[in-house]
């Protein structure tokens, strides 16, 4: 495209452009720093007095306000911060303007934490669902005072099922379960286990993104969603006994078998065995029972069967192991389930680690022709020897 001088030249009788008058004035400040990188680190927050918003905006402005502000004095901070305050939200959504936001934040005191609070708990709806303004909101969550804290993740109850399938709003509501206080979790956590009425919701629009993939039906839709599994397991892990996360518990071991085999409901009940009660473990073992071999072989139910084995009680890993042996051979040849046999001579007891060595060498030639079964093959044929081993050393 040609330049205006150019255009004129063509068109003599064309006028010169005019100037725009909304156009924003000059920044002498951004002026200065872009002249000259190496005379911007002599540069101070007392140089940019008046210009700050239009410097934050920009990538190399940005920079400068975030080195000088990690050293400023109170005074100088606090200027900067007054002036920032009014263009906060603005700020916060900008590619360059929001990292100087998230720095202003870290480092203010409890009256100008408030403040910020108060003009982010406004527009915390429209900035949670925003790919710069999600990052703010999670750093004002983490650093100001918990009753500040408090009150942004209050301003978002009632949007808990739109920010869970959300690509950029679920990590604003995993920080909300973390610092946003009992009240706000409990009440998010009331709207995200209900039953799907079916509606979609304005960030179910477009299937094709998974960010705005509808909640499926059925028993906890909010497992089996790519990003509202992550906001369950944090849900599980900072809600202790409350109600919610009692609800969650029972929610998930009432439909362990059909989460065991989801690409996503795994994760949350390998975050149960992690994280939960002994009797939590156990119940969910308990729920597995009766499609061990299966789950062996499924690529996600595997991973649950692992879990189970590692850190299940001694008692609930010996049922898993004595159904395992009900199909030993068959289980080892997997490409899933060859893994779960490892671990199960990782983990069981010595009489059905040697039963399950002891399948696996009767079934030798089917596993040396797998691709999945020699290593496991191997490994209980040393466990075999070692056995055989001591025992001649003993006697």
């Amino acid at each position: 495209r040609s330049s205006p001088s150019a255009q004129s030249r063509r068109c003599p009788g064309r006028p010169p452009p005019t100037p725009d008058a909304d156009a924003p004035p000059p920044c002498p400040a951004l002026a200065a720093l872009r002249a000259d990188r190496v005379a911007c680190d002599r540069m101070t927050l007392a140089d940019v007095a008046g210009q700050a918003v239009a410097v934050a905006r920009d990538q190399g402005g940005s920079r400068f306000l975030q080195r000088a502000l990690s050293c400023a004095d109170p005074s100088s901070f606090g200027a900067l911060f007054d002036e920032c305050l009014p263009d906060l939200v603005p700020l916060a959504t900008d590619m360059f303007g929001n990292f100087v936001v998230q720095r202003l934040l870290e480092r203010a005191d409890a009256g100008r934490g408030a403040r910020a609070a108060g003009a982010l708990a406004a527009a915390a709806p429209e900035l949670a669902f925003d790919a710069f303004g999600c990052r703010v909101l999670q750093t004002a969550l983490d650093v100001l005072a918990p009753q500040d804290a408090g009150a942004v993740a209050a301003s978002l109850v009632g949007r808990a099922r739109s920010l869970a399938v959300d690509r950029n709003g679920n990590h604003v509501l995993q920080k909300c379960v973390e610092r946003g206080g009992r009240a706000a979790r409990a009440a998010m956590a009331r709207e995200l286990l209900d039953e799907v009425d079916g509606e979609e919701t304005a960030a179910d629009a477009d299937a094709e993104d998974p960010s705005s993939t509808p909640l499926a039906r059925g028993p906890l839709p909010l497992a089996r969603h790519p990003y509202g599994c992550r906001v369950l397991q944090r849900l599980l892990a900072h809600a202790g006994d409350e109600e919610a996360c009692v609800r969650a518990v029972a929610a998930a071991l009432a439909s362990a078998r059909a989460l065991a085999v989801d690409p996503y409901g795994n994760y949350v009940l390998q975050h149960l065995l992690e994280a939960g009660t002994d009797r939590c473990r156990a119940d969910l073992a308990a729920a597995l029972a009766g499609a061990v071999p299966s789950l062996a072989r499924h690529r996600s139910g595997s991973n649950v069967l692992e879990a189970c084995l590692q850190r299940c009680a001694p008692r609930c890993r010996r049922a898993l192991v004595a159904e395992l042996l009900t199909d030993a051979a068959g289980v080892a040849a997997d490409p899933y389930g060859n893994y779960v046999c490892q671990r199960a001579l990782a983990t069981a007891d010595a009489d059905q680690r040697a039963a399950l060595a002891t399948a696996a060498v009767a079934a030798a030639p089917l596993l040396r022709a797998s691709p999945h079964g020699k290593h496991l093959l191997a490994r209980a044929e040393g466990l075999l020897l070692g056995a055989a081993v001591a025992a001649a050393s003993a006697a």
